[in-house]
């Protein structure tokens, strides 16, 4: 090569992430806020926090992961704000892909229903920055048909795509014998609607179980 020729070097830019993968990315960023928030009595260096300018913004960082983006000075007040807000966003959309695959596939006793209430777990997010969200089945046997009467309650892990089960006999305030199997009790899954078959198929089943047990009225 000659001394004054300049050798012509190609990036090939990285392929896109498809709707799957930026859904686990979600999730990791996630559990890295969720790590971030133990800087409420921690020193940032000791909760495992960095940051980064990029341009006009400060990127605050824990294991590589960007948990919190500003322009401007911060406190660790408003940081952790923008957290909490953050896994609140999250949260939303957690809801939006687990919700109707639970409606649409829960097979529920007579006289049961399924609710989600998303909205007042979303302010106790931006306010404690709870690491969950619940669902919850309940309700009455209907006396022309089976007295199978149960309640279940789906806690769904915001920090991991993992979800603890409670499936029991009569009501929440009678805690009744225990429906699930071993293995049955956690599930996990890489996506939230995955997550959403993998309870619907733990609940059918233990309740296919206690109605196949239930004495028909």
């Amino acid at each position: 090569m000659a001394a004054n020729q300049v050798k012509t070097t190609y990036s090939i830019a990285p392929e896109p992430l498809d709707a799957r993968q930026r859904e686990m990315l979600a999730i990791r960023t996630a559990g890295a806020q969720f790590e971030a928030l133990k800087c409420t009595d921690k020193s940032y260096s000791a909760a495992g926090i960095t940051f980064v300018q990029d341009g006009r913004f400060t990127k605050a960082k824990w294991d590589g992961m960007t948990v919190a983006s500003f322009i401007g000075r911060f406190n660790k007040e408003a940081l952790l704000a923008t957290i909490r807000s953050n896994i609140a966003d999250h949260a939303h959309w957690v809801g939006v892909d687990i919700t109707p695959v639970l409606k649409a596939k829960l097979v529920l006793p007579k006289g049961h229903a399924f609710r989600m209430d998303i909205e007042p777990q979303l302010a106790q997010i931006r306010n404690r920055g709870t690491n969950k969200i619940s669902g919850y089945v309940g309700g009455q046997p209907s006396p022309d048909q089976q007295a199978l009467q149960l309640h279940a309650e789906f806690q769904i892990s915001l920090q991991s795509c993992q979800a603890q089960l409670v499936v029991a006999g009569g009501d929440r305030l009678s805690r009744g014998a225990n429906l699930l199997i071993d293995g049955e009790e956690t599930v996990t899954a890489e996506t939230y609607a995955e997550l959403g078959e993998k309870i619907t198929q733990a609940f059918n089943l233990a309740s296919a179980r206690a109605a196949a047990a239930t004495p028909m009225q």
